[in-house]
Formats: structure tokens, C-alpha cells, sequence
């Protein structure tokens, strides 16, 4: 694994993703989950970030826990807490990832954002060219 990294900023609003800032760090990145043969992930809920090769192949991995903030957590009625669900979420996202020297692409990918299809299958939601941004 590499011992440089990259931090990256994203803004998004609802599903429509920029990548706005990035920063190159000396820092080891989080390792990746496992890849096989580097395929893309197929019929798989939830959501990741890919680093890719310039054939498309995945050379790291990491699964993302609700990046685009669709629960958030509130108090319920007669105590306790809930769940909120936020159709159309605005924000940021900052990843840590590794500075691979042949990573061409990074590419986040999750389910859909309504509460009512979070369980159908994640697909790219947007990618980025990582050439010239180093």
C-alpha cells in the first residue's frame, strides 16, 4: 500500500456529485476491502469509492457508511430516538484515499436516495479523471 495519500472533498446535491478540492498528505490511507479479480461490484446495496486503473479495473475499495447523510437521528416522540430520512440531502463528503500511481479514476457509487429504494442495487453516481490533479 501506498504511504501517500489524497483527501477528497466532494459536494453534493442530492445525486449530483462535484469533486470540489483535494489535497495530496503523507499519511497511509485505510487499506482496501477485498477486490477479486477487480471486477465492478454487481447487485450490491449501499455505498462505496473506487480507485481505478486506466482499463477500469478497481485497484482499491472502501465501503462508505450513508455518504450523502439520507438518516439522520432525532428525538422521538415520548422519548427515545428515530430515524429521518432526507430524500434530496445537500452536503460535503471528505475521503481519505491512497495515491496509487496508477489510479485513473476514482468513482463513488450507492443505492438510490429515496427511503423507498435504498435497498435496490447501487450504481455509479458520479466518476472523476485523477489525471493532471496531482
Amino acid at each position: 500500500m501506498s504511504d501517500s495519500a489524497l483527501r477528497l472533498w466532494f459536494a453534493f446535491d442530492g445525486a449530483k456529485v462535484q469533486l470540489t478540492r483535494f489535497w495530496a498528505l503523507s499519511t497511509s490511507a485505510p487499506p482496501s476491502m477485498p477486490l477479486g479479480e477487480g471486477q465492478p461490484l454487481e447487485g450490491v446495496t449501499g455505498a462505496w469509492i473506487e480507485l481505478r486503473d486506466p482499463d477500469g479495473r478497481c485497484l482499491w475499495r472502501r465501503i462508505l457508511h450513508d455518504p450523502f447523510q439520507t438518516r439522520i437521528e432525532g428525538r422521538a416522540e415520548g422519548g427515545g430516538f428515530t430515524n429521518a430520512y432526507r430524500n434530496h440531502p445537500r452536503g460535503s463528503l471528505v475521503v481519505l484515499v491512497p495515491d496509487l500511481p496508477h489510479a485513473r479514476t476514482v468513482a463513488l457509487f450507492g443505492s438510490p436516495l429515496e427511503r423507498e429504494r435504498r435497498h435496490e442495487a447501487a450504481r455509479e453516481v458520479a466518476a472523476f479523471d485523477l489525471r493532471g490533479r496531482r
